[in-house]
């Protein structure tokens, strides 16, 4: 298992098109050790009729045709808690056991869905962006991996929404202007890039780090954003930075 750099998160934020995006994706999973992926945007409810969905996997060629079923997908314990929560959670032959769903999991189980990581996003007007992780062995047991495994795969979900949704999820956009940030707030995002501290901004421009600080909510405020990361991907994704 490979530590993961603020690089390769940002690498899946830009990626450019939908092919690059998948093996990024898919190498980001292979560090955690997991030879399997998906991510997929579903707009409306799981049980609705109406219900619309597009993915980016790799999926194994056998399995796809199955991986379509609505029918499965709906009787998924692993979809179902999905649908219903939004922080990550491992699943493995009790998770469908416990579901009265084994049978899915012996189907699954020969092309390599044994055991994984998954994690949902929910965003606006019931749109939602899963993403899973996957392998064909057991889990490492020691807690303090599986909490990094779990940290890295949700991390991993908010870049690759953001991704996700400019390339293949036009549907579930809508346009965004682009708002007027100052350039000392522009500068501050783009030396935060590579994980630099406010400090650190603060030396490279000769200004306190309250000043640094100051510049960088000011700038999620405008931006509509929750984090300093969140902010460089929507600059770089409106070409601000």
């Amino acid at each position: 298992m490979q530590n993961i750099a603020v690089r390769d998160l940002l690498d899946i934020s830009c990626a450019p098109d939908v092919e690059s995006l998948k093996t990024r994706l898919v190498a980001f999973a292979n560090r955690l050790d997991f030879g399997l992926m998906s991510a997929v945007l579903i707009n409306g409810n799981l049980n609705s009729p109406n219900v619309q969905g597009r993915s980016i996997s790799n999926t194994p060629e056998a399995f796809i045709e199955i991986s379509r079923s609505l029918d499965t997908a709906r009787r998924d314990p692993v979809m179902q808690c999905l649908m219903r929560q939004d922080l990550p959670f491992i699943y493995d032959q009790r998770t469908y056991a416990e579901a009265d769903a084994g049978d899915l999991w012996e189907m699954q189980a020969p092309y390599g869905y044994s055991t994984g990581i998954a994690v949902a996003m929910h965003l606006s007007k019931d749109k939602h962006f899963l993403l899973g992780v996957d392998r064909p062995t057991k889990l490492p047991r020691k807690e303090e991996t599986l909490t990094y495994l779990l940290d890295s795969v949700q991390t991993l979900a908010v870049h690759a929404q953001a991704a996700a949704q400019r390339l293949i999820g036009d549907e579930l956009n809508t346009p965004r202007p682009k708002p007027k940030l100052t350039p000392q707030e522009l500068e501050c995002l783009r030396l935060s890039m590579d994980g630099r501290s406010a400090w650190h901004v603060a030396q490279l421009l000769g200004i306190s780090p309250r000043t640094v600080n100051f510049h960088i909510q000011s700038s999620l405020k405008k931006l509509g954003v929750a984090t300093k990361m969140q902010a460089v991907i929507t600059c770089l994704e409106l070409g601000l930075i």
